[in-house]
């Protein structure tokens, strides 16, 4: 406690937030993530594409 403490005094309070709220997201940042990757891969399946090939396309294509 008395860490965090410190940590507000010297760091400020909306960094010391931030950084606490990232830290909570993380998580299900990384689950969101699988779950994208997950549903790639089905969909190329169901659609009869070679996965890899959707992978490429997917990293190296523009992001929205």
């Amino acid at each position: 406690m008395e860490i965090a403490l410190q940590a507000i005094s010297t760091v400020g309070f909306p960094i010391f937030i931030a950084v606490y709220v990232l830290m909570r997201l993380e998580p299900t940042i990384n689950k969101l993530n699988s779950t994208i990757m997950q549903q790639t891969l089905l969909i190329a399946k169901l659609s009869e594409i070679d996965y890899n090939e959707a992978m490429k396309e997917f990293k190296g294509g523009s992001r929205c």
